[in-house]
């Protein structure tokens, strides 16, 4: 179980005396084995490493340099030696190697053992391109050998050296791992350090590189997760990036490590793109303890960042490892962490399975009877179970399973959600003295673990049992003390501290604070906050690409010592429960010292990024225009607010939420019947829509006898600051127009050769890129990247890389934004058109036409970029993106509709340019794009 804004914490942890080369060590040096075993035992579950596109290094053939080798990944040896610097695979019994082919012809290759051509057994992975080989390897065989099956291929034939496990260790690496383990023993990192490089340069003198490797890797982990071991463990892992990446196993590995690593350290994104390439290692080489302390892990990550339908699959899939063919410890967790996901799923109302049954069979496993004992593992399992029944209005189960957790047991951080529980119970059944003592245990509790997600909580049960009293300024007081909480919240977010997505986390004191100051008729000051809400949930998504490389090494560094400070506390926390009175003081004290240090590290941090990326306010929004009239729909628990303000005066409107799946006309009678006279007075609508009410297409619901859109010019808001005017273009304003660099769109070069004709006509000066016209290439920059600098409009017509969620599950982190949404645009022989260059091209273009495929944003909480937002971002002023996929034949013809509004060398109004298309598209057609126009 893993934090979330209602669940608990820490990573799951479990023994690890059967991974990573550890039962090898055992063998080897039996005085080393009790270290490990009681050192795996605090060890936990993740890490792999990214796959490689090429061949193992290993006893490849000698071929000419302009014949390029097989690309063949291998896996299934007991341990990996170094033979004169060849890799051998070292095998202690016949058995089954693994191959993964990355080559499409892969079918027509020719498997040889000793110059003998061997049967395989070929499997695939969901989504990975290639091809994986089962191999049966008979005793004393020597070399395995991969062949093209076509004797005129240039791919050269890759060879791999097959041996039986070498002697036991010599007498010089027994010594040295027998200091190594006196140095376990102590408080001193960088002594152990020292003492893992001597063993391992000595593993590596006698050839055992994979034993090499394990070892350190153990002992990186060790250091992970000890009070001032993160820059000795960093150290560590840098220096075997080298000799793991040396052979497959050995990148799954050390990409494992380095995500628990990352995961110590508060950086989720990263973890889980490392715990990724280590699962997409472990499922190519079929390496079932890679998967099972990679999978359950990867999908805990991702559940943390948000990807919940992939987490889900993925748990599910880690599951279905495990159960069965690993040890208890890991099927106990595996289970706790499928649990979780599908809990988290229930509470944002998407797809899940129901999580009873598979954290009710985790307190089995880790009960007191059960096959791993573990009590340090029952008690998130139960607040998960209590937090279940609490959403489901069973309050008595909840409180049976909240007196049934063991306090002590706990960390810090589950003890505080453990009182917030406990509150939430109480003020549910009513029990406002429960309340009360409930939220002065969480007072303590908050003070010991000194977070921002602990203080919110802190002011915001304060303020539900201030409202629960009467008291609406005392209530309004503490939740406006959460809301400086959750400023804090999002800015370490933004930087990798803190985990969870930020789209359903943390709005309860946001919208608590919404409804007080409606209660008392404070209308402008409600929406102030529901502005200033939206444009503080930017900051997870805009905070990075403002920050310089110099800045962004001085933020790493603080974010280590943090991390350290804040470990370190826990520790000393949890050693002083266990000795005497008057000892236990000094601990204490030392903790909070601790507490201290890492407190200011996060102050400082809050600090910086305020300098580089502030929270907007609200009069740093863009206002409404002459005639503009900003919509704003805002759900709350029960019902939703429709917010109407056109610069002068603000309403506020509530009504019922909309019915699922109910047609358009239901929606118009709530939400735009309630502003009906002010929609009338408006010549332009700028929607400002929050969560939920992301997903509806206001520009489409019918008002008056036609499509709103279609009456008035509608636009998207995105509330980022609003941009100083800039001093018109000297010369024609200029344009850069970009068709099908792939050259599989039939009509995308004839829109842009239209929309030329067009600018062109009106006195513009354009660019041009047509897969039929190369010798047009636009301007690049330094690095080779199409340049979108000193432009005014941007018109892409092609491909953006966007899809419907794969059936087998995905590959998150995405970069650039979710799935569904375009991570880069296609640009031929120019490469791709990532968000993250546009971030860095600033400033971008006024305005662009996005004509790709789901190119736009629909849900701007979630802390993702799509390519829409990005160019905003960069300091564009208005975006046409797309929210589906579009036809080619009907995105010409809307595209060429879109510029019949440019005359004259005029400036583009994309607003009024998208009121125009739309109320011919569907004059003609009784139909309207899937396409938005966004504004800051």
């Amino acid at each position: 179980m893993s934090s979330s804004a209602q669940t608990p914490t820490p990573p799951r942890q479990r023994p690890w005396h059967h991974r990573i080369g550890l039962g090898t060590l055992a063998v080897a040096v039996g005085t080393l084995a009790w270290t490990l075993v009681s050192l795996n035992r605090s060890l936990h579950s993740d890490s792999a490493s990214p796959p490689s596109a090429t061949p193992s290094s290993a006893a490849s053939s000698a071929t000419p340099s302009a014949v390029a080798p097989l690309p063949v990944q291998w896996g299934g040896c007991t341990s990996v030696a170094l033979r004169e610097d060849t890799l051998v695979c070292q095998l202690d019994r016949p058995g089954s190697l693994q191959l993964w082919i990355e080559d499409p012809r892969a079918d027509a290759l020719v498997v040889e053992i000793d110059d003998r051509s061997v049967a395989t057994e070929r499997h695939a992975v969901g989504n990975e391109s290639g091809q994986g080989l089962r191999v049966t390897v008979p005793e004393g065989a020597r070399v395995l050998t991969v062949r093209p099956g076509d004797p005129a291929s240039l791919m050269a034939p890759w060879s791999l050296a097959l041996a039986p496990p070498g002697a036991e260790p010599p007498e010089g690496l027994r010594r040295a791992y027998a200091e190594l383990r006196t140095t376990l023993r102590g408080d001193d990192p960088e002594a152990t350090g020292q003492a893992t490089q001597r063993a391992i340069d000595i593993a590596l003198h006698h050839g055992r590189l994979s034993e090499a490797v394990d070892l350190g890797l153990a002992v990186a982990h060790q250091l992970s997760t000890h009070r001032q071991g993160i820059p000795t463990a960093e150290h560590v892992l840098r220096a075997l990036k080298p000799l793991a990446r040396r052979y497959p196993k050995g990148r799954g590995d050390l990409a494992a490590y380095q995500g628990l690593h990352h995961w110590y350290r508060g950086a989720i994104q990263d973890a889980a793109e490392s715990l990724r390439d280590a699962t997409r290692v472990a499922l190519r080489l079929e390496d079932p303890g890679l998967c099972a302390d990679a999978i359950p892990m990867y999908a805990e990550t991702l559940a943390e960042l948000g990807y919940f339908d992939d987490a889900r699959h993925w748990a599910r899939e880690g599951l279905r490892i495990v159960r069965g063919r690993r040890p208890a410890c890991e099927l106990g967790s595996a289970l706790r962490t499928v649990g979780w996901v599908n809990l988290l799923l229930r509470q944002r109302d998407r797809p899940h399975d129901d999580p009873t049954p598979f954290l009710v069979e985790a307190l089995e496993v880790f009960g007191p009877e059960g096959a791993c004992p573990r009590p340090t593992k029952r008690g998130g399992a139960r607040l998960s179970l209590a937090l279940l029944a609490l959403e489901q209005g069973r309050l008595d189960d909840a409180a049976t399973e909240l007196r049934r957790i063991d306090r002590d047991a706990l960390s810090i951080d589950e003890r505080v959600h453990l009182d917030d529980a406990a509150i939430r119970l109480a003020l549910a059944r009513g029990d406002s003295r429960a309340a009360r003592g409930a939220h002065e245990q969480l007072r303590h509790s908050v003070v010991a673990a000194d977070t921002a997600d602990a203080r919110w909580r802190l002011h915001t049960r304060r303020g539900r049992l201030r409202q629960r009293q009467g008291q609406s300024r005392g209530a309004i007081e503490a939740y406006r003390a959460a809301e400086g909480e959750l400023d804090t919240l999002v800015r370490l977010r933004a930087v990798g501290i803190g985990r969870g997505e930020l789209a359903d986390r943390y709005h309860e004191s946001t919208a608590a604070l919404v409804s007080q100051l409606v209660h008392r008729r404070d209308i402008d000051q409600a929406w102030c906050i529901v502005r200033q809400d939206q444009a503080r949930r930017r900051t997870a998504a805009v905070a990075p690409s403002a920050l310089d490389s110099e800045t962004r090494a001085r933020l790493d560094g603080m974010i280590q010592r943090y991390r350290v400070h804040k470990r370190q506390a826990e520790s000393l926390r949890r050693e002083a429960r266990a000795l005497p009175r008057d000892q236990m003081r000094d601990r204490l004290h030392a903790a909070a010292q601790a507490r201290a240090h890492a407190g200011t590290l996060a102050n400082e941090l809050v600090k910086t990024l305020g300098q580089v990326a502030p929270h907007p306010r609200c009069a740093e929004l863009s206002p409404p225009r002459d005639g503009e009239l900003l919509l704003g729909i805002y759900p709350r628990e029960r019902d939703w607010l429709v917010f109407a303000d056109d610069g002068m005066h603000t309403t506020v409107h509530p009504i019922p939420p909309p019915v699922p799946d109910h047609p358009p006309s239901a929606l118009t009678s709530s939400i735009l019947a309630s502003v009906d006279r002010r929609l009338a007075d408006a010549t332009r609508i700028r929607v400002l829509a929050h969560r939920r009410a992301q997903r509806i297409d206001v520009h489409a619901l019918p008002w008056r006898g036609a499509p709103l859109g279609v009456q008035r010019p509608v636009s998207y808001g995105v509330e980022l600051p609003a941009l100083p005017l800039r001093d018109p273009p000297s010369g024609a304003p200029r344009a850069l127009l970009i068709a099908d660099p792939t050259d599989t769109l039939e009509r995308a070069q004839a829109e842009v050769r239209e929309v030329d004709e067009h600018l062109t006509a009106a006195g513009w000066s354009t660019s041009v890129l047509l897969v039929d016209r190369p010798s047009e290439h636009p301007r690049a920059s330094a690095s080779g990247m199409v340049s979108l600098a000193g432009y005014d409009l941007f018109h892409y017509a092609g491909h953006a890389e966007a899809s419907a969620p794969p059936s087998s599950g995905g590959w998150p982190p995405y970069a650039g934004g979710n799935v569904g949404w375009a991570a880069f645009l296609e640009l031929g022989r120019a490469g791709r058109l990532t968000v993250h260059d546009v971030l860095t091209m600033r400033p971008a273009p006024r305005a662009a036409v996005l004509a790709g495929c789901r190119t736009g944003v629909r849900q701007l909480d979630t802390g993702q970029t799509s390519m829409a937002l990005a160019l905003l971002v960069a300091g564009g002023q208005q975006v046409v993106a797309s929210t589906e996929a579009i036809d080619d034949a009907q995105g010409a013809r809307f595209a060429r509709g879109l510029y019949e509004t440019v005359a004259d060398g005029s400036a583009l109004d994309l607003v009024l340019a998208m009121h125009h298309a739309q109320r011919e598209r569907w004059r003609t057609t009784g139909s309207l794009a899937d396409v938005r126009v966004w504004v800051r």
